[in-house]
């Protein structure tokens, strides 16, 4: 099977939540590098193999990157609805974002 016949496999909700625990765990170990992240060899080494033998599943470096890219994207969304959006609070225990009836119709205009 060559490269453009691989199929994608798409993370699960599972698989994110032991990676961020994983990630989380590496930070208070002190595993990042001087400009704040994780190099390549750090999560080839550390992290993947973890995962991997927890789950039973097969993820590399690549799909590493692109769950980290997604991730990324979700908490600049979350972040930015958070400071440009006056009305938006957050529940700390439901873990979700509150608003008024009005604020919500407002924000999905």
């Amino acid at each position: 099977m060559d490269e453009k016949e691989k199929q994608y496999t798409q993370w699960t909700l599972d698989e994110t939540k032991v990676l961020v625990e994983l990630l989380v765990e590496g930070i208070q170990r002190g595993w990042r590098d001087t400009s704040g992240v994780m190099n390549k060899a750090t999560v080839e080494h550390k992290i993947l193999p973890v995962l991997n033998e927890r789950l039973g599943c097969q993820k590399t470096h690549k799909h590493y990157m692109s769950r980290m890219k997604y991730l990324k994207s979700k908490y600049d969304m979350y972040t930015d609805l958070q400071r440009f959006s006056s009305g938006f609070g957050w529940d700390p225990i439901m873990k979700k974002f509150t608003a008024s009836d009005e604020v919500w119709h407002n924000y999905f205009k």
